[in-house]
C-alpha cells in the first residue's frame, strides 16, 4: 500500500492539497517571541468562572507581547440536533463604584453545526456511460457536494455542488462502458460566509455497463 492510499484510509474527510491550506492560514507576521492562545469551553456545558478565569490569563498572556488570543466555540455532543446555524456577539463590561458601562458589541459571528453523515448512498441507475446516485435526505442540510476517485491521479475530485438540500439525486454523465467508479457523497449546511460540512458517506462502487 503506497502512502496515497494509506492516508486516504486514515483520512478520507481530506480532500484539499497542503497549498490550499497554506493559502488559507497563512504564515502569522507577529512580534519576536509573540504568545497566540486560546479558549475553548467545554463542548457540552455551559461556561463558568473556571472558563472566564483562564479566558482572560490567557487573554492577558497574548495581549502583553503582541499575540493572538483566539476563543473556540463549538459543540461536539452528538445527542444534539445537527445543521443548526448560529449567531455570536460579544461585548466587554466594568464595573466600578456600583455602576456598569459596557463596550459595543463585536462583530457577528456566524457559525453552523456540522449536518449529519450522508447514509444510504446507493446507485438507483446505471447504464453504459451514466450513474444515477440516491441518498437519504440530511436534515437542516443546505445542499450536498459529490466526489468521485480518480484512478489514475490517485485522488478524489469533487463532481458537482448541490445548492438544494431537499434534491437527493445526481446522475453523472460521461462515463465510460464496463468500468467501475467509486462515489461519496457530504452533506453542508451555511450561515453567512461560514460553511460547515458533514462526515462523507460511506464508499459505493459502481460499474457501467
Amino acid at each position: 500500500m503506497d502512502n496515497q492510499k494509506l492516508a486516504e484510509l486514515l483520512f478520507p474527510e481530506v480532500v484539499n492539497t497542503p497549498e490550499y491550506y497554506e493559502e488559507k492560514f497563512p504564515y502569522r507576521k507577529l512580534p519576536n517571541k509573540a504568545e497566540v492562545t486560546r479558549m475553548a469551553p467545554s463542548p457540552t456545558g455551559f461556561i463558568h468562572l473556571g472558563n472566564l478565569y483562564s479566558a482572560l490569563a490567557d487573554e492577558r498572556i497574548a495581549h502583553r507581547n503582541g499575540g493572538v488570543f483566539y476563543l473556540r466555540i463549538e459543540d461536539t455532543d452528538k445527542k444534539r440536533e445537527a445543521a443548526r446555524a448560529y449567531k455570536y456577539k460579544i461585548r466587554a463590561y466594568r464595573s466600578t463604584g456600583g455602576k456598569t458601562s459596557y463596550s459595543s458589541y463585536s462583530d457577528v459571528l456566524y457559525t453552523a453545526a456540522k449536518p449529519k453523515k450522508v447514509s444510504a448512498l446507493t446507485a438507483k441507475k446505471k447504464t453504459k456511460n451514466s450513474v444515477k446516485l440516491t441518498w437519504k435526505k440530511t436534515t437542516r442540510a443546505d445542499g450536498y457536494q459529490i466526489y468521485r476517485y480518480n484512478s489514475t491521479k490517485k485522488k478524489w475530485e469533487k463532481v458537482t455542488t448541490i445548492k438544494k438540500g431537499t434534491t437527493v439525486t445526481y446522475t453523472n454523465k460521461k462515463l465510460k462502458s464496463k468500468k467501475t467508479y467509486q462515489y461519496k457523497v457530504r452533506a453542508y449546511r451555511q450561515n453567512g460566509n461560514t460553511t460547515a460540512y458533514g462526515s462523507y458517506s460511506d464508499i459505493l462502487k459502481v460499474r457501467t455497463k
